[in-house]
């Protein structure tokens, strides 16, 4: 189901914490200035991303769609373990749908390791994936619009 994406920039801090309540890992995409020889990446959010690396689930460079639709060249996506401290980083950062000139990009849920939820930042769009009765009803209460 694809999810209006001016609702969820308004229920942003809500949105959020259900997702949190029903998936095991996030990704979100960084760029990154290089990768070193021994296979260290260089982020270009350094500092955000020091504060998820304790968290650290997996990575992902380009190519891979069954973890998300679109990797851009010189990203990379890391998924992160969801808990209560990495709730807290996210929700730090302010609104984690508004673009902020690629610092925090495309944050994507998983169950299961299953890709649950995807957005997609600059385009401005987000699908839920395999929609529970649950997941329905959360929107239907907090009022964000989504379309089959």
């Amino acid at each position: 189901m694809v999810v209006n994406y001016d609702d969820l920039i308004q229920n942003n801090e809500v949105f959020i914490r259900y997702a949190f309540r029903n998936s095991d890992c996030f990704s979100l995409i960084h760029q990154y200035k290089r990768v070193t020889i021994n296979s260290k990446v260089d982020y270009v959010d350094d500092e955000f991303v020091d504060l998820l690396l304790p968290y650290f689930v997996k990575q992902h460079f380009t190519g891979d769609v069954k973890i998300h639709s679109y990797i851009p060249k010189k990203c990379v996506l890391n998924k992160y373990k969801c808990c209560k401290d990495t709730l807290g980083i996210l929700l730090s950062q302010n609104n984690v749908f508004e673009d902020k000139l690629d610092l925090i990009e495309d944050i994507c849920f998983y169950i299961n390791h299953t890709l649950w939820f995807e957005s997609i930042s600059h385009e401005r769009e987000a699908k839920i994936y395999h929609a529970s009765n649950d997941d329905m009803t959360f929107m239907e209460k907090y009022r964000i619009r989504y379309y089959e």
